[in-house]
């Protein structure tokens, strides 16, 4: 059986302390734990991945939903910063404010629009339990054979609460930001993930990253691609806005706008109208990005042309373009292959509604393909099809076009689907090629 004792231990330290002076024993703090007072807020940034102790010390605002999520809540609120350790029970007793139908997560109601401090950040107390566990059952390992049956149940529950908390690598990734809600004086556990992608998820807006975009944005001008300013309304009046490709508009003010609830700057043009621009602030590989400054613009401008910066404003390509120019037009592929035609390898950009095509090591746009063209035209660029093969549609929706031809490139990988030879849809079985270039 195994015994630590202590006790002996302790008295062989004080004996060793008495014959050569005093011995501290001292916990040195790592460098993981160690959180310096001069650690300052990144403000570009609102969400900081790794950098998460960067927050101690700043407000959090909880931002809203799209309607459609309302329903679900919010995930990751706590009263503890050890709930969920043994179960679902468990979540459920320490929700913070929870939902009446998912109890696992916070009322919506009740949480949104609310202000948080943060107070400090506490490790996941799975990655501790999970280091205790394991060293424990190193321990007793070394018994093997020798084991008592009080040793060999022991094991056994240590195997099964490792099963139970997972792995310490899925942990080790997350802590919990210790808030007092500014109301209520509340104290609530966020549970954050370190290593994220989806920085979208993070559900607050850091009030010191808000005021720093104020900073930045109020008073500047800029010039705004048209998809971002065709169809808007006058903030005050209701009335639709013409805009006038190239135009300058000046911000004014940044806002929460109630419906997807990005950051939106408010801009104004010359006459007075103002407007909300959506998608300004670009999410990495889904939007375009937001406005040109002036000094952008122009820059655009000598480098491209006035006719070629105006096109790239109204989201068109044409053959010519480099891929400076296409990229800044209708932004990154969604995924990038490569074509054997003829005697040369031909680079094909695959969007959801067109393609793009260059010559290998080229970065001249040489030929496009969008839905609407015709056979012939697709055929100009495209070349022949390593296949073409005919579909029989039936049911309702698809009176309207019965039968469809596929014509498939890449391997078969790639297929152009006309109905009545018009383009009508371009597909990519995987994505297994080569990334988009940045």
């Amino acid at each position: 059986m195994i015994k630590l004792n202590t006790t002996f231990l302790l008295c062989c330290i004080l004996f060793v302390g008495n014959i050569n002076g005093q011995i501290m024993i001292t916990n040195v703090t790592t460098k993981e734990d160690y959180v310096s007072n001069q650690i300052y807020y990144d403000s570009m940034r609102n969400f900081l991945g790794s950098d998460v102790y960067q927050y101690i010390g700043q407000e959090f605002f909880l931002n809203g939903q799209m309607e459609g999520m309302r329903k679900y809540g919010y995930g990751g609120f706590y009263t503890t910063d050890g709930c969920g350790l043994y179960g679902e029970d468990d979540y459920f007793e320490n929700t913070y404010k929870p939902d009446e139908t998912e109890r696992w997560r916070s009322s919506y109601d009740q949480l949104v629009g609310k202000y948080f401090k943060v107070i400090e950040v506490v490790k996941h107390p799975h990655v501790k339990l999970y280091i205790g566990l394991k060293e424990s059952l190193e321990a007793i390992k070394t018994l093997k054979g020798k084991e008592s049956d009080k040793d060999k149940k022991q094991i056994a529950d240590i195997n099964k609460n490792i099963k139970k908390i997972k792995d310490d690598i899925y942990y080790d990734d997350k802590c919990f930001i210790k808030l007092m809600e500014k109301g209520s004086n509340d104290i609530v556990y966020y549970e954050y993930d370190r290593n994220s992608k989806y920085y979208y998820e993070f559900p607050f807006i850091v009030v010191g990253y808000f005021e720093k975009q104020k900073q930045l944005l109020i008073g500047q001008e800029f010039v705004i691609p048209d998809n971002l300013i065709n169809g808007a309304l006058d903030i005050n009046t209701g009335k639709s806005i013409t805009n006038s490709t190239g135009q300058t508009w000046k911000c004014v003010d940044l806002t929460i706008e109630n419906k997807d609830y990005q950051i939106c700057p408010i801009i104004q043009d010359s006459l007075g109208d103002k407007i909300i621009v959506h998608n300004f602030f670009s999410w990495v590989g889904i939007y375009i990005g937001g406005g040109y400054t002036i000094k952008e613009a122009n820059n655009y401008k000598n480098k491209f042309g006035n006719i070629a910066f105006d096109s790239i404003l109204q989201g068109k390509v044409y053959v010519g373009m480099s891929k400076e120019m296409c990229r800044l037009s209708i932004g990154k592929p969604q995924t990038i292959k490569m074509i054997k035609k003829s005697n040369r390898e031909i680079e094909n950009w695959i969007y959801y509604d067109q393609d793009l095509f260059f010559n290998k090591g080229d970065s001249t746009l040489i030929g496009k393909v969008n839905v609407g063209m015709t056979k012939d035209m697709c055929l100009q660029t495209l070349g022949k099809p390593e296949k073409i093969e005919s579909i029989k549609k039936s049911g309702g929706k698809n009176m309207f076009c019965p039968e469809v031809e596929v014509w498939f490139y890449c391997n078969q990988e790639l297929f152009f689907v006309f109905c009545k030879g018009v383009l009508s849809d371009i597909n990519i079985k995987q994505l297994k090629s080569k990334k988009p270039t940045k």
